[in-house]
């Protein structure tokens, strides 16, 4: 039995093997087709949806170790006993974000899964901006900031863009002349500068933006090379994923956690959202290669 099913799924993705099916109706040689797509990427996005964490740990992708490598309290210190993260910025402010309370839940009346308070409150211009700041090391300081933009799907959508009260995105603001006068907090883009006695000093920035519909993950972030010459490594690397019944957000999951856990636990959204997100892509591009392509080469 288990040798029939073998030979079957081999049939699917071996050219020598799916000769046994050129008589068989095109409907069928379709089916044939979509399956060896499915089939083909299950081991793919089984990896996707398992490993991501790793990822941040092996590949340090979309820089996220600036979140999970976060001090565990503002007067953490290095191993030269130099603070690591300035007293008083990273839990303090972490206080007044967990008091606002939010989760993700299920809007009954638009059926979609939607960022919302406990208590149930909303004002109008519900924009929160939460800014935190963190000495890497001697040359490196990292800026994370916050947003909390809650907005009415249904009379924000209806507005001009203009005036919604919806963050913009940031590519839009990075590439928008009008956007630095319009929103000054939203800075997003590092920058370099040296102090009095010639040294290098980087200023690299996280954004982290909580809506209504998603989350949002922006890095612009430079290092020194070998030569000690300023580079960019990341220009404004992003990632976004929409709320639902699977991915989710709530304060429970991090209630009594230190900076450095709460950042843990953003990241792992984050890389979740961004592990969908390319399981996605390749299912996609699995279809388009092993059905569509064939059709028109």
């Amino acid at each position: 039995m288990k040798e029939k099913v073998l030979d079957f799924f081999k049939s699917l993705v071996i050219p020598i093997k799916m000769a046994r099916y050129k008589y068989m109706s095109v409907l069928i040689a379709v089916l044939i087709f979509v399956a060896a797509s499915v089939v083909t990427v299950i081991p793919v996005n089984y990896n996707y949806e398992h490993s991501n964490y790793s990822w941040i740990e092996s590949n340090n992708v979309l820089a996220l170790q600036y979140l999970t490598k976060a001090p565990i309290s503002d007067n953490e210190v290095d191993e030269n006993n130099v603070v690591i993260g300035k007293k008083g910025n990273l839990n303090e402010v972490l206080e007044d974000f967990y008091d606002l309370k939010l989760l993700v839940k299920k809007n009954e009346d638009s059926n979609t899964w939607d960022l919302v308070k406990e208590n149930g409150e909303f004002d109008q211009d519900e924009r929160h901006v939460f800014k935190m700041q963190y000495k890497k090391d001697d040359v490196e300081t990292i800026h994370i900031n916050l947003y909390v933009d809650l907005f009415n799907k249904t009379t924000d959508h209806e507005l001009k863009d203009k005036d919604k009260l919806k963050i913009v995105p940031y590519r839009d603001f990075a590439e928008r002349e009008d956007m630095p006068a319009k929103y000054p907090e939203f800075r997003a883009e590092s920058y370099s500068w040296k102090d009095d006695s010639g040294n290098v000093k980087l200023e690299n920035y996280i954004s982290i933006v909580l809506n209504t519909d998603a989350i949002h993950y922006v890095i612009d972030f430079k290092a020194l090379n070998e030569n000690g010459d300023v580079i960019d490594i990341a220009n404004q690397f992003q990632s976004k994923r929409f709320w639902n019944s699977d991915y989710l957000y709530s304060y429970k999951d991090y209630e009594g956690y230190n900076a450095q856990q709460f950042f843990d636990y953003i990241a792992r959204i984050v890389v979740l959202g961004y592990a969908r997100n390319a399981a996605t892509a390749s299912s996609f591009w699995s279809f388009v290669y092993t059905f569509i392509y064939p059709l028109v080469d």
